[in-house]
C-alpha cells in the first residue's frame, strides 16, 4: 500500500480555488509532482505500520486541507528527526493529560517529546478580505488571453453573486481594453485600468 498509486496522469491545469488539496496532489500531472508524490510515498512508508493508515488517510483528506497539511507537517519533522539520527515513537503514552504528544524522541540516551503543529492563518492575513473559492474560480476561468486579472475584496455581501454575471461583466471590460495602449500607458508609469464590479451587496 502507498498513499499515491502509479499512474498515468494528464490533467495539468493549475490548482483551482475551490479544488480540495488532496484531491489536486491526487490529480496533477508532471515531473515535478511524481517527485512530489514519489518523496511523499517514500517518507510514509517510515512511518510504522501501525501508524500509517491513519497518516494516509490524513494526507487524502478531501473534505480538510488542514488535515492534509498538518499530516505533511509531520511526515516531513519525522523524516528530518530520523535523518538527525534520531529514534521515534509515534504518539506515546506519556503524561496525564489524557492527549499523547506526536512524537517521542530519542538520541544518544536523551528524550523529548514534539507536537507538530500546523495552523492555516499565518500572523497578519486578513481572512475577511479573502474571495470566496467560487469566486476565485469564475474569474479564473474569464477568457482573457491578453490580460492578467489581480482582484481585491473591498466588502463581502451577505449572498453569493451569481457567477455568470460577473463572468459576464468581467468579460466586456477586458474586451474594451486595447492592449497597446494599456502597455504603452504602463511604460509612461500610467495606473494600470481597474473596474469596480459590486452585485448582492
Amino acid at each position: 500500500m502507498v498513499v499515491y498509486t502509479s499512474r498515468i496522469r494528464t490533467d495539468v491545469s493549475p490548482k483551482r480555488a475551490a479544488e480540495p488539496e488532496a484531491e489536486f496532489f491526487e490529480r496533477i500531472a508532471g515531473p515535478f509532482w511524481d517527485q512530489v508524490r514519489d518523496v511523499i510515498n517514500e517518507w510514509w512508508s517510515h512511518f510504522p505500520d501501525e501508524a500509517q493508515p491513519g497518516l494516509r488517510s490524513r494526507l487524502l483528506d478531501r473534505n480538510s486541507d488542514a488535515n492534509v497539511f498538518a499530516a505533511l507537517w509531520e511526515l516531513y519533522l519525522h523524516e528530518m528527526l530520523l535523518g538527525s539520527g534520531c529514534t521515534v515513537e509515534i504518539e506515546p503514552r506519556i503524561g496525564t493529560s489524557g492527549k499523547n504528544p506526536d512524537f517521542l524522541v530519542t538520541r544518544d540516551g536523551e528524550q523529548f517529546v514534539v507536537e507538530a503543529i500546523w495552523t492555516a492563518q499565518r500572523l497578519g492575513d486578513t481572512v475577511s478580505n479573502t474571495l470566496p473559492p467560487h469566486l476565485t474560480d469564475a474569474i479564473d476561468c474569464v477568457p482573457s488571453p491578453n490580460f492578467f486579472v489581480s482582484y481585491n475584496l473591498d466588502r463581502a455581501g451577505s449572498a453569493a453573486p451569481p457567477q455568470k454575471r460577473l463572468k459576464a461583466g468581467l468579460t466586456r471590460w477586458l474586451a474594451s481594453l486595447d492592449p497597446d495602449q494599456v502597455m504603452a500607458g504602463y511604460e509612461r508609469k500610467v495606473p494600470l485600468p481597474t473596474h469596480t464590479w459590486q452585485e448582492a451587496g
